[in-house]
């Protein structure tokens, strides 16, 4: 199984004539946060945590394995939200800056719909994540699932720099393809793990062809 972007370095240099392996290592790591802001194909559900009552506020750990002194990834959006095991209107709640050290991010309940009762691990949800700009980490599931998608999109936007000795603007064309068929089906995969609310399962599926 892939679990870094430099395991997929050996797929990139070869085409790349006299290219430095730090910018194609940053080519992969940006075509991985875009694949995921494209496609919201990294969904995870965190742990449950209690309701307290009368709190509106609750801080969101995304709870990642990340390389030391890396930081955790980005929560893009809120999936969704259950307390008790029920579903929350999305116009009751919205995802907001936490004021806490150890995590930027978190669920804040509006005016008027802040649970009134405490209830022990009643609380749970299901987070969009995006790698973290100050991290090379991402999740070693997308990785081996798509590590070809990765490194369609990084050849896209390496090929495609002007004035550089491995510049190539027909083939940045084509993988600019391969990248747009990868996306596609990391977006039906996305919409799977969201009918199914398990997005390892669905990666797995994709790991055998279906």
């Amino acid at each position: 199984m892939i679990t870094t972007y430099s395991e997929l370095l050996p797929m990139v240099l070869p085409e790349l004539r006299n290219c430095p392996e730090p910018l194609a290592l940053q080519a992969l790591e940006r075509a991985g946060r875009d694949l995921c802001l494209r496609t919201c194909l990294w969904q995870k559900e965190l742990s449950a945590m209690d309701v307290v009552a009368d709190q509106s506020t609750y801080d969101l750990a995304p709870g990642e394995t990340v390389p030391e002194d890396d930081p955790q990834p980005e929560i893009r959006f809120i999936d969704w939200v259950k307390i008790s095991g029920g579903y929350i209107t999305s116009t009751h709640y919205k995802l907001s800056r936490s004021t806490a050290d150890d995590t930027d991010f978190a669920l804040e309940f509006l005016t008027g719909y802040v649970p009134a009762a405490a209830v022990t691990d009643g609380l749970t949800l299901n987070v969009v994540l995006i790698p973290n700009r100050a991290s090379g980490y991402l999740s070693s599931f997308i990785l081996d699932a798509y590590g070809d998608t990765l490194v369609a999109g990084a050849l896209f936007y390496l090929l495609g720099m002007a004035r550089k000795p491995w510049a190539d603007p027909q083939r940045s064309a084509d993988k600019y393809h391969e990248w747009g068929v990868g996306n596609a089906r990391a977006m039906e995969e996305s919409y799977l793990g969201r009918q199914t609310g398990s997005l390892s399962i669905n990666l797995t599926a994709a790991l055998r062809g279906l």
